[in-house]
């Protein structure tokens, strides 16, 4: 459907975005954008809808409208854009109109930052002491690709279902796991650690990235309905398309881990939480 590929457009340039019947509803930075798709004989009503809503409005005919058609929209202080520009139009002139940052550029180099240490070398001492008997401390930093995601669910008869927040993917692993972001991040750190290097790529990790984002947005779908005197209650999964599913790479975040080796075992420790994340003990 059009109205999903213009959604589409909308989210890799940071909008979070709303589809309601032929609408599209697009917010960024508290500014909203109201889009809908007209067919011929559409427009007139759909300029007369608008006329008092306050947020800003574009009209996407599907047909080859005329200058007369364009000036009432205008008089109306509604955009026309057509089929062939909406990509374009999203992407600069949009960014002008409601004066919002291009941070294009921004986007495309790719930011390292380190995840500030919370746990010091005296804590994790003392968390060695009292599970592994540790002897051994090493600070590593463990690399991981994040990806700002939204995945939206079209199920026909109900509301659009979006998910959205923050994957990272362990560039040694490849394994991945949602992030709340709620951590301080820092370019450099005094502590003695081992910078550990990347073993995939961007390009793998953004794939892995989409995939967790359409996981992350199945739905399982239940209905019911009378069949043979009885109710009948069907289960689906539904899992969001591929269009429908946006991420944005905001760089490589390098997570610090304490790695204790012990009389007694080895544990994993992240540096930022204190929580343990991988406890291997020795057979006694």
């Amino acid at each position: 459907m059009l109205e999903n590929i213009v959604a589409q457009i909308f989210r890799s340039q940071g909008f979070s975005v709303r589809l309601e019947k032929n609408r599209i509803r697009a917010e960024k930075a508290g500014k909203s954008v109201s889009v809908a798709i007209v067919s011929e004989g559409e427009l007139d009503t759909f300029l007369r809808e608008v006329s008092k809503e306050p947020w800003f409005k574009v009209a996407i005919p599907t047909y080859e409208f005329s200058s007369k058609e364009q000036k009432a929209a205008l008089d109306r202080k509604v955009l026309l854009w057509g089929l062939d520009e909406v990509e374009d139009r999203i992407k600069g002139e949009l960014f002008e109109v409601l004066n919002l940052p291009q941070d294009l550029e921004a986007e495309k180099e790719v930011k390292e930052v380190i995840v500030r240490p919370v746990l010091t070398r005296d804590d994790i001492r003392e968390i060695g002491k009292k599970t592994v008997r540790g002897f051994n401390y090493m600070l590593q930093l463990v690399p991981h690709f994040v990806y700002e995601f939204e995945s939206v669910l079209h199920v026909p008869g109900e509301d659009d279902r979006v998910v959205d927040g923050c994957i990272a993917v362990n560039a040694l692993t490849s394994q991945w796991e949602t992030w709340g972001m709620d951590f301080e991040t820092v370019e450099t750190i005094d502590t003695t650690h081992e910078i550990l290097e990347p073993k995939i790529g961007e390009k793998s990790a953004s794939e892995i990235a989409r995939g967790a984002a359409r996981k992350l947005g199945t739905k399982e779908i239940e209905s019911v309905h009378e069949a043979d005197h009885a109710t009948v209650v069907e289960k689906r999964v539904e899992t969001p398309k591929e269009e429908d599913v946006s991420t944005r790479n905001t760089g490589l975040i390098y997570l610090p881990v304490w790695c204790v080796e012990g009389t007694l075992g080895a544990i994993i420790v992240n540096a930022n939480t204190g929580k343990i994340v991988r406890e291997d003990y020795y057979e006694t």
